[in-house]
């Protein structure tokens, strides 16, 4: 099975965003959609938050499992 890619995440997330604001335009007396439409909104930060950290680590260490262990500890020793 293969899984997601980023594009289809972004997308995932921008329309879960939607429906979140699209949520805050509508009355709340008690209805459940309105909040149904908030907890579906809130998968949004997790799927940025992966997005984040995936920019943010180094492309040097998305080598294998291996060479990437390996190209971490040689970095954590060389600053030392």
């Amino acid at each position: 099975m293969k899984g997601l890619n980023s594009t289809q995440l972004k997308k995932i997330a921008i329309i879960a965003m939607t429906i979140d604001h699209i949520a805050w335009l509508l009355p709340l007396n008690n209805m459940a959609i309105p909040y149904f439409m908030h907890v579906f909104g809130r998968i949004t930060a997790p799927i940025m938050w992966f997005f984040i950290s995936e920019g943010g680590f180094p492309v040097h260490l998305r080598l294998s499992q291996d060479e990437g262990r390996h190209q971490i500890y040689h970095d954590m020793v060389d600053k030392v």
